[in-house]
């Protein structure tokens, strides 16, 4: 999957996620609504300062939106991150540890399978 693509699933992820349509996500980001509906379908590359833009308004870090690392990515996935990253953010710093704790423990279950 391109990068762009990945861009466009995350912001779109997220953005259903915050209950926003892309009309209001536009408003919100001064773009077109047919630059958000290209974004998400992956046919253009955002500029720095629009990815900037929504990362604010959908109160997600910058990073989110640009992390290329997994080549896993499928809309699942980034839903699932999403929802991941959403629930991580409401927690205390003591239960945000604990729940790291436990991705972490999970993760090398996981593995050695």
């Amino acid at each position: 999957m391109h990068g762009r693509s990945r861009i466009g699933l995350r912001v779109s992820q997220f953005r259903k996620r915050r209950g926003l349509t892309q009309a209001q996500l536009a408003e919100l980001t001064e773009r077109s609504v047919e630059t958000i509906s290209s974004l998400e379908r992956g046919k253009n590359v955002p500029s720095l300062q629009t990815v900037r833009r929504q990362a604010h308004v959908l109160n997600v870090p910058v990073q989110e939106l640009l992390d290329e690392s997994d080549d896993r990515v499928s809309p699942k996935r980034v839903r699932m991150l999403a929802i991941l990253s959403d629930a991580a953010r409401s927690l205390s710093d003591a239960d945000l540890e604990l729940a790291v704790e436990q991705v972490t423990a999970l993760s090398r279950i996981r593995k050695r399978r």
